[in-house]
Formats: C-alpha cells, sequence, structure tokens
C-alpha cells in the first residue's frame, strides 16, 4: 500500500525475499473531477474509477480551471449549485447522442426549492454544458449578474408544459453564449 503525502514523482522499490520491482509513481493535481450518483466505489476521490457522489464535493474539491464532469448516474443530482471562479460543469452526453438527442439522457442537476438551480457569482467564469436541468419553482433555472457565462446543450425541463422555473437570468455578463438549449 502506497500512500501520497504530496505533488511530484516518485520512485517505489518494493522487495520480497529474492523478488524486487520498481516503479515510477507520479501524484498531480486533477484537473477533472469526475461525479456519478451510480458509482459504489470507496474512497470517492473524483476520479473516474472513484468519482465524487455529489456535485457539491467536487466543487469543494475543485480549484480555478478544473472541469466537473457529471455522468448521468441512475437518478437526478438533487442539489443547487454555486458557482463562482473560472469552472465547467459538463455532462456526459454519451446516452443523449445515441437516443436521438434526446435530453431525458442527460444528466440531471433537481432543484425544487430556494432561488435558482444554478447561480453563477459575479466575476466567474463559467461553462454550463450537456445538462438538463429539472426547476419546479418560479424563477430562472440559470441566474447570473456580472458574470461570464457560455451555455452549451442545457435543456430546462425538458418534455414538460408548465411555465413554472424555465429559462435563464443572464444580466450584465460578459460575453453570454447560449447554444442548442432549450428553456
Amino acid at each position: 500500500t502506497v500512500t501520497a503525502m504530496s505533488l511530484g514523482s516518485a520512485r517505489l522499490i518494493a522487495e520480497a525475499g529474492a523478488a524486487a520491482d520498481t516503479v515510477a509513481l507520479t501524484v498531480r493535481d486533477l484537473t477533472t473531477q469526475h461525479v456519478d450518483n451510480a458509482s459504489n466505489a470507496v474512497p470517492r476521490i473524483g476520479t473516474r474509477a472513484r468519482p465524487f457522489a455529489t456535485v457539491q464535493a467536487a466543487l469543494a474539491d475543485a480549484t480555478p480551471g478544473d472541469t466537473i464532469a457529471l455522468h448521468p448516474g441512475n437518478r437526478p443530482y438533487a442539489e443547487s449549485l454555486a458557482l463562482a471562479g473560472q469552472l465547467s460543469v459538463v455532462g456526459n452526453d454519451s446516452a443523449f447522442r445515441a437516443n436521438a438527442n434526446d435530453a431525458a439522457f442527460l444528466p440531471v442537476l433537481s432543484h425544487e426549492t430556494g432561488a435558482a438551480a444554478v447561480s453563477i457569482a459575479s466575476g466567474a467564469s463559467i461553462l454550463l454544458r450537456n445538462l438538463a436541468i429539472r426547476h419546479t419553482v418560479d424563477g430562472p433555472a440559470v441566474d447570473a449578474n456580472g458574470a461570464g457565462v457560455r451555455i452549451e446543450n442545457v435543456h430546462v425541463n425538458p418534455g414538460q408544459t408548465f411555465r413554472v422555473g424555465r429559462g435563464f437570468r443572464i444580466a450584465n455578463v460578459t460575453g453570454p453564449m447560449i447554444t442548442d438549449s432549450r428553456a
């Protein structure tokens, strides 16, 4: 068993009786934090093999410039997101593409209380891509004021006909871009 104590590279030498072997090991900062609530892996450290169970856990571990990779999981992610700094939240869209671009196959953020499902802080630089948002309270699903925001393939309440909780509120932002999204 090897426990990393800091970032960097090390050479590990293991010996057992007459047998020995050497392995090079590199410990580095992650730039992609994986989230999958269907995984049972422990400990959950944000890798593809041991993904976080919640988006909040990934956000707590993220550093500026990181990508939060959201996998479809086995249920919606029932959490509100408050995004700040420079981050990307990108859903896995392979099932979406395999099913004739049906938004029901995107990772789902479910939001049923409070303000917006996704709040973006002033001065932040955020990319939201390949997500479905189930937002059932009055007000915008995505609220950005004074931020840099890019929204690609984000669907709010896909397949629903009710008018509550629909849309994006984007005000005083730097360089907004919304592409192929439905609210």
